[in-house]
């Protein structure tokens, strides 16, 4: 017998259950009608592959091979990353631009900058995109990779309920000489609430404009 841990959940309908193990043998994900409940178990077939669906485990067989036992062993739901997409702390859109595939991000973070904008660190959120209680300033930044001669009009807009409208601040550019036309080839923005307090806790997006219209939107969390 070879027990091995699986990924698996076992929790849920025979449907869900038989779908989880087909997708996780990388096999059809379309087990429909090729299944029978047995008992406490289910009795799953794919291809040669002929199987029993336990809530502890599965036995796996085909012909002439061994019988293999496959033991569900319960894991954190933090190590459960099937079926999960973790949101990433920024909006990315590609371009074409007359044969020049232009990427344009906006990237969710914390930054610092002097009043010249000669120094600007600028820190990313980690994904998932949060900020912690109490949140005053935060600070996107739009960079453009390779940016085209003729410039690109890219910009943010970011919506949600801190108290009053969204305030943006301070904006330090970072340009590049492209065919002797100086362009922005990165923006670096700070944004607060106009009230001066700190953000509400709750839901915000970050929307990636792009022309003036909407491109790519992520959300974001204050605590």
């Amino acid at each position: 017998m070879l027990v091995v841990a699986a990924a698996v959940s076992a929790s849920g309908s025979p449907e869900e259950i038989a779908t989880k193990v087909a997708r996780w043998l990388n096999k059809s994900n379309d087990v429909q009608g090729r299944y029978t409940i047995e008992g406490s178990g289910i009795r799953l077939s794919l291809g040669d592959y002929k199987g029993t669906i336990k809530p502890d485990g599965l036995t796996l067989s085909w012909p002439g091979g061994p019988i293999l036992e496959f033991q569900f062993i319960p894991l954190a739901e933090e190590n459960l990353k099937e079926d999960r997409v973790e949101p990433k702390p920024f909006a990315e859109a590609t371009l074409n631009l007359t044969g020049l595939e232009v990427v344009v991000r906006a990237t969710l973070g914390q930054a610092i900058m002097d009043s010249e904008c000669s120094e600007v660190n600028f820190t990313p959120l980690s994904a998932p995109p949060q900020y912690p209680s109490g949140t005053t300033e935060l600070a996107y930044q739009v960079s453009i990779d390779p940016a085209p001669p003729q410039g690109l009009d890219a910009g943010v807009s970011i919506s949600g309920d801190c108290g009053s409208a969204v305030k943006r601040g301070k904006t330090c550019n970072k340009y590049a000489v492209v065919q002797g036309q100086a362009v922005v080839t990165r923006s670096t923005t700070v944004v607060s609430c106009g009230s001066g307090d700190s953000f509400k806790p709750g839901r915000y997006r970050l929307e990636l404009m792009l022309g003036g219209a909407p491109a790519k939107s992520i959300s974001f969390e204050i605590r």
